[in-house]
């Protein structure tokens, strides 16, 4: 039996290496081995286009309202939303991260919203800052825009802006689903946007609160002053006004309405938009700060001051 010199097992193992593995150029700054073409198609991928859906549709957050992406909620609680739509007056206002909550936001532009895959996500610069919507030119959601969200309870979800300068924020949303999971068991609960919406009355009515009457006490081209005799318990905290004008159907002839701090004292001078159409109705709404839901609404008929 032939015996096997060292210096030829060493010559065999080098030609077995080179058979095997190669190395990227030094030009590159790396030897990060290279995998023979089988070994890369053998590798399990990000598998996007199967990417599971936790929740999806078309959703609207009115001024004062919140929405949860996790499973497509209009005004959840509040531990469990994940934006806000802050109005800070008629004019400025902020879609934000619920500042109740740790979920995150970014802004990726205007791009197609069905193309918008979950690695785009992934690699967004998420924060806790609000996005403007205001009424005016420093408004920045434009209908089109694209945002990512990093939701309360982790998932990421992609969120197209349909209109955002009236009383809410129309939007669509896709949320993937975490690794393991299905789609959501509880189906969307989202409240209708634009005409449709309709306050929810009577929520947390505590004795002692009353819109009693109104009175105009200006007539414009474009809005009313109307002085609004009310009370309300002083165990709401911070409480606002809303006045809107409604056709015959009960809908609102304007897109907005200006959130007015309720006086303790009784009495509330508001603006009201006209907008378009024949005036039927005076709703005056009285609601808690940071909540859409008015504790307490009236409809006068209004024809009578037409």
């Amino acid at each position: 039996m032939k015996k096997v010199t060292p210096f030829l097992m060493c010559l065999t193992g080098l030609l077995l290496l080179a058979l095997t593995v190669s190395f990227v150029p030094a030009d590159t700054g790396s030897e990060a081995i290279r995998f023979p073409e089988a070994a890369i198609t053998a590798l399990p991928g990000p598998a996007l286009a199967s990417a599971v859906v936790r929740s999806s549709g078309r959703g609207c957050i009115p001024q004062t309202g919140t929405f949860d992406l996790d499973r497509g909620e209009s005004n959840p609680a509040l531990n469990e939303a994940d934006l806000f739509f802050q109005a800070r007056t008629h004019e400025e206002r902020y879609l934000q991260p619920n500042p109740w909550g740790t979920a995150q936001l970014a802004v990726i532009g205007n791009l197609n919203f069905e193309g918008v895959a979950l690695t785009t996500l992934q690699g967004a610069s998420y924060g806790r800052s609000g996005v403007n919507a205001s009424r005016n030119a420093l408004n920045r959601l434009p209908p089109g825009i694209v945002l990512a969200v990093r939701t309360n309870q982790g998932r990421l979800s992609k969120v197209r802006i349909n209109s955002s300068q009236g009383d809410f924020i129309d939007f669509n949303w896709v949320t993937f689903a975490l690794p393991g999971e299905g789609p959501s068991p509880i189906p969307p609960a989202v409240q209708p946007c634009g005409a449709e919406q309709r306050w929810m009355c009577g929520t947390g009515q505590l004795p002692g609160d009353v819109i009693k009457s109104f009175r105009i006490l200006n007539r414009s081209a474009n809005e009313l002053s109307v002085l609004v005799q009310h009370s309300y318990n002083p165990n709401h905290g911070t409480v606002y006004l809303g006045t809107f004008l409604l056709d015959q159907d009960g809908n609102a002839l304007a897109p907005g309405f200006y959130p007015t701090k309720a006086s303790p004292h009784g009495e509330t001078q508001v603006r009201v938009p006209t907008g378009t159409g024949q005036a039927y109705y005076l709703l005056v709404v009285l609601y808690e700060s940071y909540k859409s839901e008015a504790f307490v609404c009236r409809r006068f008929t209004y024809r009578a001051y037409y």
